[in-house]
């Protein structure tokens, strides 16, 4: 198992740098970076969950800040918006939201903090209940918040 996930590493790795050769200007980098996590993500994840981007809102209206990565419920998720590209989803459909980053500091580590907390200061209606497959899922947690980032030297990934 664990030659498994250094092949799987070894190729990310492999993208990553491939991608770092290419696309040298920041925003082209970052929107590359977070693809390549978002197509991991498809890859790895049950058929259940959907990868996307976009915001996240709540019962009253609020939006979160734009995030890299959402993972929904794809049983469960209705989503307010969608294109090819950005998503609009209802809070209590996010499991999960990703910050990628592609040169971590103090200041991006910031910025991923902020939009991390913006989906977890969402108001969680206290009376959701969702019907996912064979049973009743009850929802008053806050979906989990994650930075990725991309290590400086080697271009390893690493989760913080």
């Amino acid at each position: 198992m664990r030659q498994y996930f250094q092949a799987i590493s070894k190729e990310m790795t492999a993208r990553v740098e491939g991608m770092s050769e290419f696309l040298r200007h920041p925003g082209m980098k970052g929107a590359g970076s977070e693809q390549l996590i978002r197509t991991f993500l498809r890859k790895y994840l049950p058929q259940r969950y959907r990868i996307g981007q976009g915001k996240v809102v709540d019962c009253q209206g609020t939006e979160s800040r734009q995030v890299d990565v959402m993972i929904i419920d794809s049983a469960t998720a209705v989503p307010l918006y969608v294109d090819d590209e950005n998503w609009i989803m209802p809070i209590e459909s996010v499991y999960a939201t990703i910050e990628i980053k592609t040169t971590l500091s103090s200041k991006s580590m910031s910025d991923a903090i902020d939009n991390m907390l913006s989906v977890r200061y969402l108001e969680i209606p206290s009376n959701s209940i969702m019907q996912a497959e064979e049973y009743l899922l009850e929802k008053h947690r806050i979906p989990f918040g994650y930075i990725f980032a991309f290590g400086p030297e080697n271009h390893l990934p690493y989760i913080d």
